[in-house]
């Protein structure tokens, strides 16, 4: 059965207060209220650039992130870090959605607004459910449940409904999943919420499918194209299209299939969804598998199977391994497809297995328990609001028959009461001026010892920069070898995972020169121990092992760091990716190789920018690793080299905060390769800084230029 996708939904209301070409104008007039001010913004975003544009999603939420934090709302800040989330999650970067949504729990936690945080307990549970935490999932969908009925949210309360209706769909049992998807779209209906009600229909659509109702399931979907194509609900479109095609793949009628899925499939490209176009491939791969078009559906289902494994997407990984399976057992390849067997066997346990199924069940019990306590606890809060409503009663009037009859006694125990009151009052202000300044005599050491640990910390970083800035080749080394050169070396940070290298050899009756641009895993302090271990292994492979051809010095250098990292008893799967050159001053030549980072020539003659190509491979532990290709490559006088770690192309900024991407790094080099190679360094940096702007530098930047 192919994968169908499920509609999923997040918490959040984004009705328009006005029109929405005007929210934008109310959210920058501080003239209106904060609240008014907030919300404008919020609906901005989320109708507007969300589910289309993530990366301006994400600037605008920063911007409301920032107001928000200079206002000290903690509500509005929680509600930034929750939509920096959501652009995250829609990219498929769950552990940095994740991030943001822990900032936004303590926001919420800090304001005391534990109703708030339902729809942030919902989109942690989607996350859980995209990686097959059923369990985890379906624990966090009743929390959001039980805090949505509450509040009486009907709307959330239905999509809450719809949402652990997709968990028991991936538990196949389908009979709870078809009562949650009936009542939801039910719901939905009587709410006149025509986009939630595509989003169960699709639901619905997708139940057929598995029953092998295919017209059923075509019509269910079709009703659900029709309203998100009202709706311009892209990520809905895209889904709706991919659905038809694998009912029709189902019915046999594969061109019908076809047509459908690679329509899909662009639109998945456009909206950069890595999830889907991973799916998506499946598809393609499973059709192509039943007409014995073995090569096709082995390249389709390789794509869709790294492109799951980089997002982490366990469902998606699970069946494309499993079809990788039969294509190599049908190709006679029993090695690779008892690999991808195994693969399938530990990536299935640990969805469908049994004790996860039984926590999905303990989890509903737990739900209904947790509802009863809170019923019973709100009945015995308005009983005893009522008995001590009649006792004040009854006091009352005992009180009012009384008064007259000890008038003269309470005037008197009055006065004796203030007497004690004001001398109690006296005595409790010197001992709260005591205690104030004793607190106030820790804080301010608390606060002293903050800032010295601080100041330890950053003088560590501060050191450690020194120790990585040894590693590096001296100014001097790299003008003496190089003279006709720049490097642009910008760390995000302190430190830095990005490092530039250098090495000279003596080869026959030629001077080698080698020099490399290196990307290692991560940034900052992480990313700069892994600098270290990369660093020293390139400095072995050249001094130690004697090598000069750059594949082979790439080659030995995976296997010292996969060694070095094997050492630990952690599975450490860090490692680099690397631009290497071996350059002859005398004979006009360069060799070089690349794991995943390539190596660009500016042609002086002609002008044209040459891009060689690296291996799809980093340094370090890869599934199907093979030798790194050294490329041979004549130069002429006036050629420029290029090579570059990717941290300038993905760079945030410019108008719209989109990344600068490898196409304009193009036209900047080839627009201003022809000048000295200085004034090419400084044109370079400050195209990087005027695109970046006050946008907050994203990862560490190193390109070297060398002009022959």
């Amino acid at each position: 059965m192919s994968r169908l996708f499920l509609a999923i939904c997040f918490f959040i209301s984004t009705n328009s207060l006005v029109a929405q070409d005007s929210l934008y104008q109310i959210w920058k007039d501080d003239a209106n209220h904060d609240t008014v001010r907030f919300k404008a913004m919020k609906s901005f975003i989320w109708t507007n650039y969300l589910f289309s544009k993530p990366d301006t999603a994400f600037i605008l939420a920063n911007e409301q992130l920032v107001y928000a934090d200079y206002r000290n709302n903690l509500k509005w800040q929680a509600d930034a870090y929750n939509t920096m989330g959501v652009t995250w999650y829609y990219r498929s970067e769950f552990d940095s959605a994740l991030v943001y949504y822990d900032k936004a729990l303590v926001c919420i936690q800090r304001s005391g607004l534990y109703k708030n945080a339902a729809g942030l307990i919902n989109n942690i549970a989607m996350i859980e459910m995209n990686r097959g935490n059923f369990s985890v999932a379906m624990e966090k969908y009743n929390q959001a449940l039980l805090l949505e009925e509450l509040k009486g949210n009907k709307l959330a309360v239905a999509n809450c409904i719809l949402n652990i209706g997709i968990i028991f769909y991936y538990q196949q049992d389908y009979d709870h999943a078809r009562e949650n998807y009936l009542k939801a779209q039910q719901q939905y209906l009587e709410l006149g919420n025509e986009a939630s009600e595509a989003n169960a229909l699709n639901n619905l659509g997708v139940l057929e499918t598995d029953s092998k109702n295919y017209q059923k399931a075509i019509e269910y979907h079709q009703k659900a194209l029709t309203i998100r194509q009202k709706n311009n609900d892209q990520l809905g479109i895209g889904a709706s299209i991919t659905n038809i095609g694998t009912a029709y793949s189902e019915m046999g009628d594969y061109d019908q299939a076809l047509n459908y899925f690679f329509d899909a499939l662009e639109h998945a490209k456009g909206m950069n969804d890595l999830t889907t176009e991973s799916t998506i491939k499946y598809n393609i791969s499973k059709i192509y598998l039943e007409q014995n078009r073995l090569s096709e559906s082995l390249t389709q289902a390789q794509e869709s199977y790294e492109i799951a494994k980089s997002v982490g997407a366990i469902k998606e990984q699970e069946q494309t391994a499993r079809i990788l399976h039969t294509i190599y057992k049908k190709q006679g390849d029993y090695k690779k497809s008892l690999e991808m067997h195994e693969i399938y066997m530990l990536l299935n346990d640990s969805i469908s297995s049994d004790e996860n199924k039984n926590a999905v069940i303990r989890q509903e019990y737990k739900a209904e328990y947790e509802k009863m306590v809170v019923t019973d606890s709100l009945k015995s809060v308005e009983e005893k609001k009522l008995k001590d409503a009649e006792l004040q009663t009854e006091r009352a009037e005992n009180k009012r028959r009384s008064q007259f009859s000890i008038f003269l006694i309470i005037g008197l125990a009055t006065a004796i009461v203030f007497g004690i009151i004001i001398y109690k009052r006296l005595r409790i202000t010197r001992e709260q001026k005591a205690i104030i300044e004793e607190q106030k005599i820790t804080v301010t050491h608390a606060f002293d010892q903050l800032e010295e640990k601080n100041k330890e910390i950053l003088d560590s970083i501060t050191y450690a920069k020194r120790i990585q800035s040894a590693i590096l080749p001296s100014k001097k080394l790299f003008s003496e070898s190089l003279p006709n050169s720049f490097v642009l070396y910008k760390p995000k940070d302190i430190v830095a995972g990005d490092f530039y290298w250098l090495q000279t050899r003596e080869n026959k009756d030629e001077n080698i020169i080698l020099f490399a641009a290196a990307d290692c895993t991560g940034h900052g302090v992480p990313g700069a121990l892994v600098s270290v271990v990369c660093n020293n292994a390139l400095n072995r492979s050249v001094r130690e092992f004697g090598l000069a051809d750059p594949g082979k010095i790439l080659d030995r250098t995976r296997e010292i760091v996969i060694h070095e990292f094997e050492k630990s008893d952690e599975n450490v799967k860090d490692g680099m990716d690397i631009s290497l050159c071996a350059l002859s001053i005398q004979s006009l030549t360069l060799t070089w190789a690349g794991a995943n980072n390539p190596l660009w020539i500016l042609r002086s003659e002609t002008g044209v920018l040459e891009e060689i190509r690296a291996d799809k491979q980093p340094i370090g532990k890869f599934a199907d690793a093979k030798p790194f290709t050294t490329h041979h490559i004549s130069l002429s006088k006036g050629d420029t080299i290029y090579i570059f770690t990717d941290g300038y192309q993905d760079q945030f900024g410019g108008d719209k905060g989109k990344k600068f991407k490898a196409s304009a790094l193009r036209d900047l080099i080839t627009e201003t390769g022809k000048r000295p190679i200085n004034e090419q360094h400084e044109t370079i940096q400050s195209a990087f800084e005027n695109w970046r702007g006050g946008l907050e530098q994203i990862d560490d930047v190193c390109i070297i230029g060398v002009k022959i």
